[in-house]
């Protein structure tokens, strides 16, 4: 069973989340640069879907149930659910999506990350780690390969390490039949969640799943939208819109939690 790369993804996120976060308010995605904010939310969004793939493969009732939830977020959105229903052979989670799933964890998903992490390389070794610092063009080949042969060789022996001391548990057998009382949707999946709910009833339900679409956009697209990356006071102020947003998205997590917990 493929849980090293479930583990993978799991830790790839926490670090893409806080380099993300880190590249903003920096202000590292300058003009020139566009290419390394747009691969780095590529790169987490391949993360994610690594971790929600993997969750399903040990067919044990929490990976079962927290798939099934998943799904239910989703679905509810216009463009990300066709996605998903198209690659997953249905909205049913038989035979047939494990199989998909499966393929998609230990085939698909490792080579989409393999290649983003040669295009932020590549990217980092044309532009240089920041606005301020020069490339280094005159970098030799053997020398970057090697930079990424010792990466892998900590990476590979950091996941090793970990998935000795921290074994992944495996919960009982799923029971599609049988809810358990903690099934609810993954962490990076409490916020659209959140959001889908608070929103007015009224509105028809492809507009309500389209929001958090919209809003995935506007984040793909921030070094257009932003041209003041290193400029004092409208910087200044992108900045605390960004904080607002930070605060406002994990207040939607907590309250996805919480709708959860009253079910």
């Amino acid at each position: 069973m493929p849980t090293g790369n479930l583990a993978r993804a799991r830790q790839l996120q926490q670090p893409l989340g806080a380099r993300i976060i880190r590249f903003f308010f920096a202000g590292l995605y300058a003009r020139g640069r566009e290419v390394i904010w747009i691969v780095a939310i590529l790169t987490m969004v391949a993360a994610i879907v690594a971790d929600l793939t993997g969750r399903l493969l040990p067919w044990d009732a929490g990976g079962y149930w927290t798939t099934v939830r998943a799904r239910e977020v989703t679905d509810a959105m216009p463009i990300l659910g066709t996605i998903t229903t198209f690659l997953a052979g249905g909205t049913a989670l038989d035979s047939l999506a494990v199989t998909r799933y499966y393929v998609l964890h230990i085939a698909v998903l490792p080579i989409a990350l393999l290649v983003l992490f040669y295009a932020h390389f590549a990217s980092v070794r044309r532009v240089g780690l920041s606005p301020v610092e020069s490339p280094q063009v005159a970098r030799s080949l053997r020398v970057a390969l090697y930079d990424i042969l010792l990466l892998l060789i900590f990476m590979v022996g950091g996941l090793i390490t970990f998935a000795v001391l921290f074994p992944y548990p495996f919960d009982a057998m799923a029971d599609p039949f049988v809810t358990p009382p903690n099934a609810r949707p993954p962490w990076y999946l409490l916020a659209p969640h959140a959001l889908m709910e608070v929103t007015p009833s009224y509105l028809p339900g492809f507009l309500r799943g389209l929001l958090p679409e919209a809003i995935f956009v506007v984040v793909l697209l921030v070094p257009f939208l932003d041209r003041s990356a290193g400029e004092g006071t409208k910087r200044r102020r992108h900045a605390l819109v960004g904080v607002a947003s930070l605060v406002i998205w994990v207040g939607l997590t907590c309250l996805g939690y919480l709708l959860e917990v009253k079910r």
